[in-house]
């Protein structure tokens, strides 16, 4: 046994986030190695073809293919073999939240897309996905890091090498943990002329986060904007993540006047990103 019971821990996440840190050897690394959690509490993790090992189950049971599964008794973790990289990691750390977080405890946990999706309406996997990318990002770490570098789809790159997380999981990051003013948004392409070749996708809001102190000062959200043809036509043509295009808008506060921001929009060739910040502060 790795001398490991979460349900005799009365600490909260953050707390066992920096005690897994400390007892897997972890705290001074620059990116974590999820391998190391494992053999520390003694779990095995293997890749799995999901489509062929479920193909039995019908559609009611399975309403997405699993990204991956955790069974308490045989101490196994089981990830989806054709996953990148940084979501296979992601995955990862994910279950180990299931398996370590004191009110998880179960016999059995799988996972899909919506499990792991930011969006995800389950209280469980909300807290897993919140507890393996304070895992990812080493704790407060990332924070340290990331004030220290521009608000910036280059800094994105970077960390998101240095950590080994996902760009977009790295550029949310950014937002939520930024002492400055900025706002990450996500946009999806509008698919309801996909057959139609002819007509340009329309790009829009797919969620967005505001830091602290940019929800104070302007608004936390919105949910009716979108890309301009023209900025869709040039940041879509990109390869690169750290390539971007600028412009400045206005945006009408609530109950105040409108006011300008620098949009800076890139493309991570599935969705369009925008850091959002004021147009004086840059």
């Amino acid at each position: 046994m790795s001398g490991f019971s979460a349900s005799y821990l009365e600490i909260d996440e953050l707390e066992l986030v920096h005690f897994l840190l400390n007892a897997a050897g972890q705290s001074n690394r620059d990116q974590i190695n999820p391998q190391d959690l494992l053999d520390f509490l003694k779990l095995q993790c293997i890749q799995v073809d999901f489509g062929r090992e479920f193909s039995g189950i019908g559609p009611s049971l399975l309403a997405s293919p699993p990204r991956a599964l955790i069974s308490f008794h045989d101490r196994l973790i089981a990830t989806e073999q054709s996953l990148e990289p940084s979501r296979m990691r992601f995955s990862v750390l994910h279950e180990i939240g299931h398996y370590v977080l004191p009110n998880h405890q179960n016999a059995f946990y799988i996972c899909d897309k919506r499990a792991m999706g930011f969006n995800t309406p389950w209280t469980y996997e909300k807290e897993a996905n919140q507890f393996a990318a304070n895992l990812l990002f080493l704790a407060d770490r990332f924070e340290l890091e990331a004030n220290s570098h521009p608000i910036s789809p280059h800094t994105v790159k970077k960390l998101a090498e240095q950590f080994g997380a996902s760009f977009e999981a790295t550029a949310r990051r950014i937002a939520e943990r930024t002492y400055r003013d900025c706002m990450f948004v996500s946009f999806a392409a509008d698919n309801q002329h996909a057959i139609d070749s002819d007509v340009e996708k329309t790009w829009k809001v797919r969620y967005c986060i505001a830091s602290p102190s940019f929800s104070h000062k302007y608004f936390a959200s919105f949910t009716r904007g979108v890309v301009s043809p023209e900025i869709a036509q040039q940041v879509c043509c990109f390869r690169d993540i750290s390539q971007s295009v600028k412009e400045v808008v206005q945006i009408q506060l609530p109950g105040r006047a409108s006011q300008a921001f620098e949009a800076e929009y890139f493309f991570n060739l599935f969705n369009v990103f925008c850091f959002l910040t004021p147009a004086n502060s840059v």
